[in-house]
C-alpha cells in the first residue's frame, strides 16, 4: 500500500492507517479497492493542503465548509474528471469522514452538505439476436442428465420470453390449448423469429407439473402440485 504523502497532517495520517485497516479486515474489501480509497482520500487532502495553505488537521477537517468541497470538485473538473470518477472520489472521502465520526474524531459535516454529481442512468443492454439464439441451442446442455423434453422446454421458454418480451408468469400459464400463434410483443409487433414450433416442447409437456419443472430454472417461486384430473 502506498505511503501517505506529506500533504497529510500526522494526526490525520494515523486515522487513515486505522481506516484502511478497518476496510481491509472488518469490511473485507479487496486490496485494490482499499488502494483506490486511499488514493482518493490522499488526493482530496492534497487539494485541501494547497487550497488552505497547509495540511488540515482533524480539528480543521471538522471546520471545512461546503465552499471547500465545491472548490475541490471544480478543481477536479478542470482536470477533465467526469462525474462518475468525481462521485467515486467523494465516496472515499465520505467513507473516511464517517469512520472519523464513529470513532469520536470529529464530524466533517461539509462533505454531507454537498450533493454528489449526478451520473446518467443507462438501461441494461439486451442480448443480440445471435446470442439469444445460441441460448436456445439444446446441444450446448446435452449430456448433463436432463431429459430431452426438459432441454427443449428451457430453450422454448427462453426463445419466447426474449422474442416476445413476455414474463415467466405468462409462460407458466401456458396450457395445451394456448393460442401461441397469436402472441405479439409488448408493442404489438410480431413475435420473434423463433416460431411456434419451438414452443411445442413446453406446451406438449404431460401436465402443468412437468411444465413447471421445465421452468424451475427461471422462477424460484414455490409451485403447487398439479391437480389430478
Amino acid at each position: 500500500m502506498a505511503t501517505p504523502p506529506t500533504t497529510i497532517a500526522p494526526d490525520v495520517q494515523a486515522e487513515i492507517a486505522r481506516w484502511l485497516s478497518y476496510l481491509g479486515t472488518e469490511r473485507r474489501m479487496s486490496g485494490k479497492t482499499v488502494e483506490a480509497y486511499a488514493r482518493d482520500v490522499a488526493q482530496f487532502l492534497g487539494f485541501l493542503a494547497a487550497h488552505r495553505g497547509a495540511p488540515p488537521s482533524l480539528r480543521q477537517l471538522a471546520k471545512l465548509t461546503p465552499a471547500d468541497i465545491r472548490a475541490f470538485m471544480a478543481a477536479r473538473r478542470r482536470q477533465g474528471i467526469g462525474n462518475r470518477s468525481l462521485m467515486r472520489g467523494l465516496a472515499g472521502a465520505r467513507s473516511f469522514a464517517r469512520f472519523l465520526e464513529r470513532n469520536g474524531k470529529g464530524k466533517v459535516a461539509a462533505l454531507a452538505a454537498v450533493r454528489t454529481p449526478k451520473v446518467p442512468r443507462t438501461l441494461p443492454k439486451p442480448l443480440s439476436a445471435s446470442a439469444a439464439r445460441s441460448m436456445t441451442e439444446t446441444g450446448l446442455r446435452a449430456g448433463g442428465g436432463e431429459a430431452p423434453w426438459s432441454l427443449g422446454g428451457d430453450a422454448a421458454v427462453l426463445g419466447w420470453l426474449y422474442g416476445a418480451g413476455r414474463r415467466v408468469s405468462e409462460a407458466v400459464g401456458l396450457t395445451r390449448g394456448s393460442r401461441i400463434e397469436s402472441t405479439t410483443g409488448r408493442t404489438n409487433s410480431p413475435a420473434s423469429p423463433i416460431r411456434n414450433t419451438a414452443l411445442k416442447p413446453i406446451v406438449v409437456a404431460a401436465n402443468k407439473s412437468e411444465k413447471r419443472a421445465a421452468l424451475s430454472g427461471f422462477s424460484k417461486a414455490p409451485h403447487r402440485k398439479a391437480r389430478k384430473k
